[in-house]
């Protein structure tokens, strides 16, 4: 019995450390909701430029849990095609349920144990948003002064001695693609399963959004917000109308919001410009079975 539970123990902690990215043990982690929204009225200072900012390198949580649904459906695909309906993953975890079954039920506590050691999985796109961050949301709705436009909620650690990564922020509004690369998404022969180092996000071109940028959470002596975010507008080339040739080529005006400041967790901190506003809150993670004690009278 006790090698049982072992065997499971080892699998649940390694299973954790692949899907959290190796998190150091005793790292906080911590739960980033972030709305973005317009003002309704807004008006704002303009700079005209040809060029365009690009965060396609950033972490983007979205495009993060959309790339992992598309590699799912794919490999599924390819298993249907090539006759095998069980991937690695199915069978381990179907001898892992029949070990559970062989069990008896005094292990249902170990069990628990070995669950509220499973991290959440970092910079990934959550299902919704909390209670009072969906309160946020129909607020910004019901009001005739703010449109919202995104929003964003993930998971990330936080250490003070290891610099987070940047997120990427943005709308849903498309302004420019830049379209594929066509030695990246070649396929060895037609008709065959897709080798297994194939690239899939080969397949999606990379998108610029009208609202667009970063955002970095950083923990020093207190905790620090940093946000860098572009509101681009394409214009069109113009021309005089004395001279068919284009005096000024075509471009975008843009609008910056690049502030940094300290914030408290567990409180809706506001961040704005002319344009527009970020709403972030932070609230330190929990394991679910300590969230319940905490609930209790």
């Amino acid at each position: 019995m006790r090698i049982a539970v072992t065997i499971l123990l080892l699998l649940a902690l390694a299973g954790a450390a692949e899907a959290t990215d190796t998190i150091a043990p005793g790292t906080p982690v911590y739960r980033v909701e972030v709305i973005l929204f317009e003002h309704a009225e807004g008006r704002s200072d303009r700079r005209f430029s040809t060029e365009i900012d690009t965060f396609h390198t950033l972490i983007d949580p979205l495009r993060k849990a959309r790339d992992l649904a598309a590699r799912a459906a794919w490999e599924e695909h390819q298993a249907e095609l090539t006759g095998q309906q069980e991937t690695d993953e199915t069978r381990l975890a179907l001898d892992l349920i029949d070990a559970l079954d062989a069990l008896d039920g005094n292990l249902l506590a170990e069990e628990d144990a070995i669950s509220e050691m499973a991290l959440p999985e970092v910079f990934l796109q959550l299902d919704e948003l909390s209670p009072g961050m969906q309160a946020a949301w129909r607020r910004l709705t019901d009001s005739g002064a703010y449109r919202p436009l995104s929003w964003r909620a993930w998971h990330q650690p936080l250490h003070r001695q290891q610099l987070a990564p940047a997120v990427r922020l943005h709308d849903d509004q498309i302004i420019r693609l830049d379209w594929l690369d066509v030695e990246r998404t070649l396929q060895t022969l037609p008709g065959q399963p897709a080798r297994r180092d194939f690239e899939l996000a080969a397949f999606m071109p990379e998108a610029h959004y009208r609202l667009d940028g970063s955002m970095r959470l950083r923990q020093r002596q207190f905790m620090h917000v940093e946000l860098d975010l572009v509101w681009r507008e394409p214009v069109d080339a113009a021309s005089g109308p004395l001279n068919p040739i284009h005096w000024r080529p075509a471009g975008f005006e843009s609008h910056r919001l690049s502030q940094s400041r300290t914030i408290r967790t567990e409180r809706l901190e506001y961040f704005d410009s002319a344009q527009f506003g970020v709403l972030v809150q932070v609230v330190r993670w929990r394991p679910p079975a300590a969230a319940d004690i905490d609930r209790e009278p």
